[in-house]
């Protein structure tokens, strides 16, 4: 919030938004691979094992919890910052 004499302006993260995409595509990929077409992923991880995915776009990490995938959304691959 940014208050300019009479004036109260209501300032959003720019970001919020762009991150809330990542989090709905994690949580698509995590409904995907914990349903029946994701079953053979699901079936070759080790309790707890964890890996990073990333495509063109997004980062996203799985880790096999409680026999269940979890999906979480890490970030973009364009805020990625070199070795």
């Amino acid at each position: 919030m940014i208050v300019i004499g009479q004036w109260v302006l209501y300032v959003s993260d720019p970001r919020k938004h762009i991150d809330e995409r990542g989090e709905d595509l994690a949580e698509l990929f995590q409904e995907h691979l914990n349903g029946p077409m994701g079953r053979a992923v699901l079936d070759n991880l080790a309790e707890g094992e964890i890996f990073t995915i990333e495509n063109k776009e997004h980062i996203l990490k799985i880790k096999k919890e409680e026999g269940k995938c979890v999906v979480d959304f890490v970030g973009y691959v364009h805020d990625m910052k070199p070795f």
